[in-house]
């Protein structure tokens, strides 16, 4: 059978907005599904999917905290005008790429109505530094309510599985994170640079769970050894009192406190020799989904999916203990290796244009919508909250 699936995303801005768009030109380019689309008109991608041309549900979502108060007088319209919209576009399966805060109240009545539910959970826990009680209790009713989830790497499947252990296996699947590409055409292989200083990048929100402090200790091991050779640059907004302590006055550095634009990423990344992934605890990384594309190797910690990512595919070094030492030991290896840097770089760009390429995942998901849609209907979930 031709699956109909819909593609449902409500956030409006980071990572989320690229990937269901990412996943939809992908998706519209086969001839074995059926797409739909639902995303929120304040969405940094609005315009862009409606561009695709495809049949879409939009709606207004909000952008302050009174504003999501305030759409409680209209969830009731709004879920009834989506179920409608579901039927009308005979649609077998509703995929969320990302749990948001209004899933726990629209996604009922997805199930009263019959309607499969698949929820894509880039996360299983909130990450430290940004887990409020609202969104850790979103997450946790989303992942309950779910007829189906799809991890982006083993280790965030591991523990879905753990939360959800009435679901069986046949409704779970990993499909990797995708490569962001900002350009027409992945960068050349790189080589380590030698008549210039080598450029480190931090990229993305600055948070408690990134390691600034790991960073920071790292950078200074690094500048005692090579001196002017390497310099850092910090491209994302955070709390310089709260997780930049370590890192003032030192030199060779940038850091760039502001919300990054999209506009601004491809040349930020062209410009870079090495991308930093210091992080205490991940999941998956959207600035190493935008790293391979750019043929850019990358150094992380060895936790969550950041190790699964980077070793499996061997897109960079990742550091043998948590700890500044150790990551400064894992970017000196690359530095030391010529060969190895360029090595690294050139898987980034076949991991990009092969196994985490859009077209490859497509066919991931549309194999895993009809087997989902083969199966009878999953059983409810225990309430987690019960008891």
């Amino acid at each position: 059978m031709t699956p109909r699936i819909l593609l449902w995303h409500w956030n409006r801005k980071g990572g989320g907005p690229r990937y269901t768009w990412e996943l939809a030109r992908a998706l519209q380019r086969r001839d074995d599904v059926e797409l739909a689309l639902s995303f929120s008109r304040q969405s940094d991608y609005a315009e862009p999917m409606r561009e695709l041309g495809l049949p879409s549900y939009e709606v207004d979502t909000y952008s302050s905290a009174r504003g999501y108060a305030a759409g409680f007088l209209r969830l009731p319209l709004l879920r009834r005008r989506f179920v409608q919209f579901l039927r009308e576009q005979q649609v077998d399966l509703v995929i969320s790429t990302m749990s948001h805060l209004w899933s726990p109240f629209v996604a009922p009545t997805l199930k009263r109505a019959g309607l499969p539910y698949c929820l894509v959970a880039h996360d299983a826990e909130p990450h430290p530094g940004e887990s409020s009680r609202l969104r850790r209790w979103t997450l946790t009713r989303d992942i309950a309510q779910a007829d189906a989830l799809i991890a982006l790497t083993h280790h965030v499947a591991g523990q879905l599985q753990a939360r959800r252990p009435d679901l069986p296996p046949e409704r779970s699947a990993v499909i990797p994170h995708g490569s962001f590409s900002f350009g027409e055409t992945p960068h050349p292989v790189r080589s380590l640079p030698e008549n210039r200083a080598i450029e480190l990048l931090f990229f993305g929100r600055v948070l408690e769970y990134k390691g600034i402090d790991i960073l920071a200790d790292a950078y200074k091991l690094l500048r005692r050894r090579y001196g002017t050779r390497v310099r850092l640059n910090i491209a994302g907004r955070g709390d310089e009192s709260l997780y930049g302590a370590g890192l003032r006055n030192l030199p060779g550095l940038q850091w760039e406190n502001r919300w990054i634009g999209e506009e601004e990423i491809g040349d930020m990344l062209a410009e870079a020799d090495m991308l930093l992934l210091p992080y205490r605890e991940a999941s998956q990384s959207g600035a190493l989904a935008a790293a391979e594309f750019a043929a850019l190797p990358a150094v992380s910690t060895p936790v969550g999916g950041l190790a699964e990512e980077i070793a499996g595919y061997g897109t960079g070094v990742v550091a043998k203990a948590l700890s500044g030492e150790a990551f400064a030991q894992a970017v000196m290896e690359l530095i030391e290796s010529p060969r190895l840097y360029s090595r690294c770089s050139e898987a980034a760009v076949e991991t990009a244009l092969g196994p985490k390429s859009w077209d490859s995942l497509a066919g991931l998901y549309v194999g895993f919508a009809q087997q989902l849609l083969e199966q009878p209907a999953a059983p409810p979930a225990p309430d987690p909250e019960a008891g």
